[in-house]
């Protein structure tokens, strides 16, 4: 409306005196954000300027006034209208050296006009139309965006043909990328006066180990270079921050954020007024950038007003912790956006940081005891499967809620430590102490590479009996476990070099047991009809969470029991070694039970000889006189080797299978009676 009334206005020569008058009486520029486009003051201030201008058409400023109302109530904008007018203005420009005038119409931050509204959508297409139709190619409609049309156009839910219509309206769709964003910003907005540079450049030397620290995020993505130059043009920010911001505001890609750099500019403006008064050495810390588009994020396209409120909260629900809990929560939310950052401790306290005199560890710390404590509330979740944490919305947050009661010790639904001991008896028979793992529970000895069975125990309790050899695993949440290492390691002592028992006791990590429980919590809490009979997406998006985090958990379980094994300690023969560098079961198992075999079977070296039957069958059925009859040589011994010949025959008339068949038995009962 304020475009038509300077239309009519310039018509009549009249709009450069309203701007002039405009601009007396109140002291501001008519073009400007505070005139013309403010919408709260405008018509008020044009009732008392128009009777100043054209006295005769408004002799007074409640005629002014009336007259305005009745322009902005009954006075309607069309797309018809509007090219119409944008037509009619084109038409009465002047011919310049034979060529038409034409007229570029700019639709600016065409998403942001667009929200969620199915009826801007249409109001967008009806007036590309209309300018198509009527223009006939003099007026051009030009719409930007911060996003491409399709993702606009998604979050309506609009027609599939519509959208298609809306599509061809626009044949060129030239796509702007935000490259070498720093560079922008830092040109833009943070270039430094030279002669302040020196002060930096001071700075920069002096903490120039923490801020190579800082910038380490183990990121698997590349946040660009750190040097003194790129110190100094992103100051206060640090260079890996603003290029960070970009790509979460990336994903946050919606109507009101985007990673392009008119927001990316915008949101470092607002950052800046939060250290503007600080000295030298304070920097923007990533909470800080949060603040910066909090007012964007009380959309329900992301946080909405409950779940920002949510985070202001936890300073009063969750007291007394070292860091202020909504710091943490604001870095955790906007970390979650993206996948390529560990969202760890150390993460979250290298990003918090407001100056550079911070001692890095501690503040590590702290930021790990205020994320337990916003857990133990609800908040937040741990994926105890891949060590990170996770910013939990409502929903989520009750089914946490759940999950803590579960594992918070003394409650009344509590998860006992005989259920987790269960658990890890249970994984540990189903995924270690295997016969696959184990080589089906036989090693083999000797030069002959004979097989010997081996019974399996597992904290006391059969996995598979064996005839004499035994080996006896001890799983780190064993029970008495402390009491029984001493008894093994008593009688390990006490049978010395002649033991015939291995033992193999696991390492018992400090977490186990708290992994354990969040294990039995999520397998209840996934089947708990109080959330399993909830039909509202909600509600199934965090369940399916819950599943996918169980299922990663009791992989990483079997990982942790499979190292806690593999670096503890064996006992055998008198010795107790400790496991370094051991990949496999297998290993330890064989060379132990080497040690272990002999003092059980002590004569079977004897009998640990190779035979080729099919080969030797005759030196063995017809050995060499002197072997087989060691009597002198003497006068008679023709006599002798004629009746040797003699009970040849005999042997001859005998099947070779039978007489084979009889000399292996012959050899193994030999062997057996050997060991």
């Amino acid at each position: 409306m304020v475009a038509r009334i300077e239309q009519r206005l310039q018509k009549r020569g009249l709009l450069e005196k309203l701007e002039a008058e405009y601009e007396d009486a109140f002291g501001i520029p008519w073009r400007s954000a505070e005139g013309r486009e403010d919408l709260m003051t405008v018509r008020r201030r044009l009732t008392q300027v128009l009777p100043k201008i054209a006295p005769v058409e408004y002799p007074d400023e409640k005629t002014a006034k009336q007259a305005l109302i009745d322009m902005f109530h009954h006075e309607r904008i069309t797309a018809e209208g509007i090219a119409d007018e944008l037509v009619a203005w084109v038409d009465a420009q002047k011919t310049t050296g034979g060529k038409v005038a034409h007229l570029v119409f700019v639709v600016d931050e065409m998403g942001t006009f667009i929200g969620d509204s199915n009826e801007h959508i249409s109001e967008l297409n009806s007036l590309a139309e209309m300018i198509g139709n009527k223009g006939k190619g003099k007026v051009w409609l030009i719409a930007t965006s911060q996003q491409d049309l399709e993702k606009v156009v998604d979050r309506t839910n609009f027609q599939p043909a519509l959208v298609g219509r809306l599509n061809a309206r626009f044949e060129l769709k030239p796509h702007l990328i935000s490259d070498e964003i720093n560079k922008v910003v830092s040109e833009r907005i943070l270039k430094k006066h030279p002669s302040e540079e020196e002060d930096l450049q001071r700075l920069y030397q002096k903490h120039e180990g923490q801020i190579a620290q800082l910038a380490d995020l183990k990121a698997s993505r590349h946040l660009g270079t750190l040097t003194e130059r790129s110190f100094i043009d992103a100051y206060p920010f640090l260079p890996h921050q603003i290029r960070l911001a970009q790509d979460i505001f990336e994903a946050l890609s919606g109507f009101r954020i985007s990673g392009g750099v008119r927001s990316m500019i915008s949101v470092v403006m607002e950052a800046l007024q939060d250290v503007a008064d600080e000295v030298v050495g304070a920097i923007v810390s990533f909470d800080q950038i949060f603040d910066a588009v909090e007012n964007d994020l009380l959309s329900q396209e992301y946080l909405g007003a409950s779940g920002v409120r949510t985070i202001y909260e936890s300073d009063e629900r969750v007291p007394s912790t070292p860091i202020k809990p909504a710091w943490v929560l604001k870095v955790l939310w906007l970390l979650q956006r993206i996948t390529w950052v560990p969202r760890i401790p150390e993460t979250i306290a290298k990003l918090l940081v407001r100056d550079l005199t911070v001692d890095i560890p501690t503040l590590r710390e702290k930021v790990e005891a205020t994320l337990v404590a916003l857990q133990e509330a609800g908040y937040v979740a741990k994926d105890e499967a891949m060590g990170e944490w996770k910013f939990l919305n409502e929903r989520e947050r009750t089914i946490e809620q759940a999950i803590q009661e579960m594992i918070r010790p003394g409650g009344p639904r509590g998860i006992s430590l005989a259920a987790v001991r269960r658990t890890s008896q249970q994984i540990c028979k189903e995924d270690l102490v295997t016969k696959k793992r184990l080589g089906n529970f036989t090693v083999t000895y000797g030069v002959t590479k004979v097989p010997f069975a081996y019974g399996v125990h597992l904290d006391g309790e059969a996995v598979e009996t064996g005839p004499d050899l035994e080996v006896y695993f001890l799983s780190p949440l064993a029970p008495g476990r402390n009491q029984e290492i001493e008894e093994i390691r008593h009688q390990n002592q006490a049978a010395g070099t002649k033991g015939r028992v291995v033992w193999w006791v696991a390492d018992a990590p400090a977490t186990l047991e708290a992994r354990l429980k969040r294990y039995e919590a999520l397998v209840k809490v996934t089947s708990d009809k109080r959330f399993v009979d909830d039909a509202s997406a909600d509600t199934q998006d965090a369940l399916s969470e819950k599943r996918k985090e169980r299922d990663e958990l009791c992989g990483a379980l079997v990982r942790d029991l499979e190292r806690a094994f593999l670096s503890g300690t064996v006992f055998y023969g008198g010795q107790e070694i400790e496991l370094d560098g051991v990949s496999d079961f297998k290993d330890p198992i064989a060379k132990t039970l080497t040690s272990v075999i002999p003092n059980i079977y002590p004569r079977f070296s004897m009998a640990d000889r190779p035979f080729d039957f099919a080969k030797q069958l005759k030196a063995l059925l017809i050995p060499r006189p002197r072997h087989f009859m060691p009597w002198r040589r003497s006068s008679n011994s023709s006599t002798r080797r004629t009746a040797f010949r003699a009970s040849q025959p005999s042997l001859r008339r005998s099947s070779k299978c039978s007489a084979t068949s009889r000399m292996k038995g012959s050899i193994l009962q030999a062997r057996s009676s050997w060991m």
